[in-house]
Parts: structure tokens; C-alpha cells; sequence
């Protein structure tokens, strides 16, 4: 098991030691921040089977953008990008669910207070998640587990297009073939429920 911890630190003095310059070139003005709450750094390494990224000794590879998944307890995971292409990332771990989690918490209905808590903000890539500050979520794990689950208990959802929009309710939705449930037993064999 890799420990994240130490490769998030290293991903971050990688990034500082460029002055932020792959951030501020992609639009993340507020970088050192970022670093300090642990969600942002620099990697070089590949994505590989399974979605998963294997880093790679810095220098040997292209560099990726790395965005932390904290939780409770600190990083479970990160997504590691290209970023000529936000919008394909893998997992180092494949443990993480969401960019964000915090903030997709707060969100559930009853928790929180005040109307803008009842709103959850959710990105459609990592990148646009590091530019707006580590703020909202982005679903990382591409629905898998509890993910749709969680999402179908927030009040309110914020998208950034009407397509993601569009997209994402196809995902919440329940599926609309249900599956023939029978009751096994008695002298007639197996009968269905409706």
C-alpha cells in the first residue's frame, strides 16, 4: 500500500519548487493554499489499467496534476491528471469516492445550516475543482459504491453546464427495468411479486 501522506508532500514541493507555474498557467491563482490543506502538487508517472496512476521518479514521465481526497483522517486517495486533459484522471488507490467529500456532507439534507449549505457545488473534473479552490466536489470513483446513493440525499445540486447537468441526472436515476422478484415455495412453484 503506498503511502499517500508522503507522496502528496513530495507532489506539493514539486509544485512549489516551480513557483506554481503549472498552476497559475491552468487558472489555480490561489496554489498555496491548496498546498497547505494537502489537496494539490505535482507528479510525473502514468495512467495505467484499471484507471489506477503509478508515479514515476520526478523528471522520468510526464508531470500530472494531483488533487487529494481527504477524509476523515486524512488522504485516502488522489486524482492524477494530465492537464492538456482534465478530464481523464486515474486514481492512485482507487480508495477515493469524492474530491470534496466534506462538502458533499454538509449538503445531505438536515445537516448544515442556512440555504447555501443545501446547495452542493459539483465540478466536473478536478481541475475545475482546484480552480475553484478545493469549494464543492467532484465525483471521482465514476459513480461506483455509495456514490449515487449520497448524491440522492442533497437537497440541491449546482452543475456547471446544462449537459453535466443532463449527464448526471442519467446517473442518479433508479434504473427502469426492475428485475422479476418470485417467493419460492408452496405446491406451485415459484410465484411473482407485483
Amino acid at each position: 500500500m503506498p503511502d499517500l501522506r508522503v507522496e502528496m508532500a513530495a507532489a506539493a514541493r514539486h509544485l512549489a519548487e516551480t513557483d506554481g507555474k503549472v498552476a497559475e498557467g491552468l487558472g489555480i491563482a490561489n496554489w498555496r493554499d491548496l498546498i497547505a490543506r494537502g489537496l494539490i502538487g505535482i507528479a510525473c508517472g502514468a495512467i495505467g489499467r484499471g484507471d489506477l496512476f503509478t508515479p514515476a521518479e520526478f523528471g522520468h514521465g510526464p508531470v500530472h496534476l494531483i488533487a487529494g481526497a481527504i477524509a476523515i483522517g486524512g488522504i485516502v486517495d488522489y486524482a492524477a491528471f494530465l492537464p492538456q486533459r482534465p478530464e481523464h484522471w486515474g486514481l492512485r488507490t482507487g480508495d477515493g469516492q469524492f474530491l470534496g467529500p466534506d462538502d458533499v456532507r454538509q449538503a445531505i439534507k438536515g445537516y448544515g445550516w442556512g440555504p447555501d449549505l443545501a446547495t452542493l457545488h459539483l465540478h466536473a473534473t478536478p481541475l475545475a475543482w482546484l480552480q475553484a479552490e478545493g469549494e464543492g466536489c467532484v465525483v471521482i470513483d465514476g459513480f461506483g459504491s455509495d456514490t449515487g446513493f449520497l448524491l440522492r440525499e442533497v437537497e440541491r445540486i449546482a452543475v456547471p453546464n446544462p449537459a453535466f447537468g443532463r449527464a448526471l441526472r442519467r446517473q442518479l436515476m433508479p434504473p427502469l427495468r426492475l428485475p422479476e422478484i418470485v417467493v419460492n415455495g408452496g405446491t406451485n412453484g415459484a410465484r411473482t411479486c407485483r
